[in-house]
């Protein structure tokens, strides 16, 4: 289990160091049409390609909306791309400087990383208490928890916070592409998801997909 599980995440760190510097890159450059497909390689076409073919789900229950997620199927995959394509284009004006620098982008990873961290932590606490505890283990939790939430929330950070620099109507944009994912994450608490509906249990010293 330990060794199945340590490639795992090693592979999961790599994935996620590599698309995070090409989100950063991206926008920064205001290549407008790189930066959503560096938000979907993190989270959509990443989650997918796992359930899909590791975890051996149906497509069909991905695409729930009545049962899925809708910050993952509406959030992920349409307001943060738009954000970040609106990033790209304001960036063609935002003054080259601190927010370019490699510290202002290791802290920028920095933050995303504890955000996955605290959210894994968070999300364990009540995983374990209701009884979705293997679903901790799952390669989709997995991979939202310590590559889609870091590099999402930690390149926003990165190309999003310096626009506040230079007020425009990018500015207003992103923010409300920001404010609408926070309401469809509060919409999706409110609907009381279940975990076994977003992850399975998982087992990895047998590395299939066990059904509760």
């Amino acid at each position: 289990m330990q060794h199945a599980l340590l490639l795992f995440q090693e592979g999961l760190a790599i994935y996620a160091i590599a698309i995070f510097g090409l989100l950063v890159w991206s926008v920064q450059a205001g290549r407008t049409y790189a930066a959503p497909v560096m938000v979907l390689l993190a989270s959509p076409v990443l989650i997918a390609g796992l359930a899909i073919f590791v975890e051996k789900r149906p497509i069909a229950g991905l695409v729930d909306f009545r049962h899925g997620s809708w910050s993952f199927l509406v959030g992920d995959m349409f307001v943060l791309t738009t954000a970040v394509v609106i990033c790209a284009l304001a960036w063609r004006d935002i003054p080259r400087g601190f927010y370019v620098s490699w510290q202002w982008i290791l802290l920028s990873a920095a933050l995303g990383t504890a955000a996955g961290i605290a959210f894994h932590w968070w999300d364990g606490k009540n995983y374990v208490s209701d009884g979705f505890g293997l679903s901790l283990n799952s390669p989709t939790k997995l991979a939202h928890d310590f590559v889609a939430y870091p590099v999402l929330f930690g390149g926003l950070v990165c190309v999003g916070v310096p626009l506040l620099s230079n007020w425009s109507w990018h500015t207003w944009a992103v923010l409300g592409c920001v404010v609408i994912w926070v309401v469809l994450v509060l919409a999706d608490i409110l609907r009381g998801l279940s975990p076994l509906n977003l992850h399975p249990p998982w087992d990895w010293d047998v590395h299939a997909f066990r059904r509760a």
